[in-house]
Parts: C-alpha cells; structure tokens; sequence
C-alpha cells in the first residue's frame, strides 16, 4: 500500500489516476485547486502525465494528459507501518452541511463486487463537490476503516502525525463500538472516515470534463508530487481560485448524534455483484 520513509517524507505511495483530454487541462488544475483549498483531498500533492507516459498499468493515450492524486491507500500505509491493522469496510457518498461533514447518504460495501465502491459511486453522479466548493453543502466521495478499540488511542495519535507529511483528509473518528457518521461497527471496534483521494478531479467531472479514472493505479515516489499550484502557478488569478471556506475536520468537531428517522439507504446497484 506505501512505503514512506515517514522521519524523511519520502518514499512511495499508492496514486490514483484520472485521464482526461489535454486541452482540458486548464480546468482540471482549477478545480483540483479549489477542491485541495476547500479541504477536499487526501494531499494536495500531486504529478502530472502527459501522452506516452505510464503508470501502473495504464499508458496515457494520445491527446491525453494524466493527473495522479494521493490515494486514501496512502493513509493506510502510515496506519500499517505503525502495527495499525484495519479492515475496509464501504466507500459511500457523506453529505456535507455548512461546512460539517454530517453523515453518510449512501454507502457500497467493499466485499460486494468486483469494482471498488467509490468508483460505482463516480461512475454513477453521486457527488456534489462543486456545492461544496462554492457553499459548504453537497455531496463528497468518502470510505470507511474499521479498527480494533484498543489502539484508538495510538490511532488518533497516528493520525495527528500524518499532517506533518502532508497528508489528511480524516472526517471522523468515530467511538468504540458507535456509529461513525451513520454507519454501524462491531461492538469492539471504531471507525475513521476519510476523504476519497480522488475527490479533487472528480470536480472537474462535474464540471463537464470527460475523464476516466483507475483508482489505487500505481505506487508513485511521494518526493515527487508537488503541489498542485505548483503545477499551475500561472494559469490563474486569485479570484478565479477563490472557495467559500473549508471543510472542517475530525479534531475541530463532535460527531453529529443522528436521528433513527434518517438512517442511510444501503442500495443494491444494478453493477454490483451481491451473493443471493
């Protein structure tokens, strides 16, 4: 999953590729950008491909540019790294309210087909980022990790380090054995919310750009992303860039209590493969 040199901030990590057409380009960086400053992302670190270039086992297409985003698989790494085990759980869609990550909407399980949640979820117009960007309300991409109770502690210690490495992204760690924003765990265990890392493109999906995304592609040396305003330090001016705030996130909030007459819709989708 990732092999960081943590005490250094290197290493590598696990990307997740969106492909799109070149002359597109300027728009994915915009909204990659408005969706890192409102607080949409893993990293805001990030590379691009152009024509020719591979990564995993994907070769950007003629007419054809690349962006790599940090995956949530990132976060997962440092977690293993640290004697953290963990067991994916769903990747869903959470609602966002006046800034507040509020709850899951909708959630696909991990075990229950033969493509990863979020990209069901992409593929089907789920999200509302650009609401989001603009007013603090829409519709974001997100996953959930289930962890044994006992190492909350160390977990929440672990997760206030990441930030050093540029890394983030958490939207609630939840109380052993409670819900974590709708979602049910195991009496003994907890669970941590996190942002989906391929939110900043998807952005620009919603925008109107055609683009096709393989997630958790490829390992890719994390020295080697640079900030996405790095990537585009001219193309824009400070209004163009402007967001309506930023999410807040796990250490700045309670979790929401929620009401038992708005529990989440778990939907069987007509591409999932679920077991009679």
């Amino acid at each position: 999953m990732a092999a960081l040199g943590w005490a250094k901030g290197n290493g590598h990590v696990v990307g997740a590729l969106t492909i799109f057409p070149t002359e597109e380009l300027s728009t994915v960086l915009l909204y990659a950008v408005k969706s890192c400053r409102a607080g949409l992302c893993i990293s805001d670190r990030m590379a691009l491909l152009k024509s020719g270039d591979k990564f995993g086992t994907k070769v950007i297409p003629p007419d054809k540019t690349g962006i790599v985003t940090v995956a949530t698989t990132g976060i997962d790494g440092f977690l293993l790294s640290n004697g953290v085990l963990f067991r994916p759980t769903f990747g869903g869609i959470v609602e966002v309210i006046d800034w507040h990550p509020y709850r899951f909407v909708d959630i696909v399980d991990f075990g229950r087909g033969t493509r990863a949640p979020v990209d069901i979820l992409i593929s089907s117009g789920s999200t509302h980022l650009l609401g989001i960007i603009e007013k603090g309300n829409g519709l974001l991409l997100a996953d959930i990790r289930e962890i044994i109770g006992a190492a909350r502690e160390h977990v929440l210690r672990l997760l206030r380090d990441i930030e050093t490495y540029g890394l983030g992204g958490v939207l609630m760690v939840g109380q052993i054995g409670q819900p974590v924003m709708g979602v049910p765990v195991q009496q003994h265990t907890f669970g941590v919310a996190m942002i989906a890392g391929i939110n900043p493109t998807v952005a620009a999906f919603e925008a109107g750009v055609s683009a096709e995304y393989s997630l958790n592609q490829g390992m890719i040396d994390f020295a080697s992303l640079r900030s996405v305003e790095q990537l585009a330090p001219t193309l824009f001016d400070r209004n163009q860039l402007a967001v309506g705030g930023r999410l807040v996130i796990w250490e700045q909030t309670e979790q929401v209590s929620l009401d038992r007459g708005h529990h989440l819709r778990q939907e069987s989708r007509h591409d999932l493969e679920i077991p009679a």
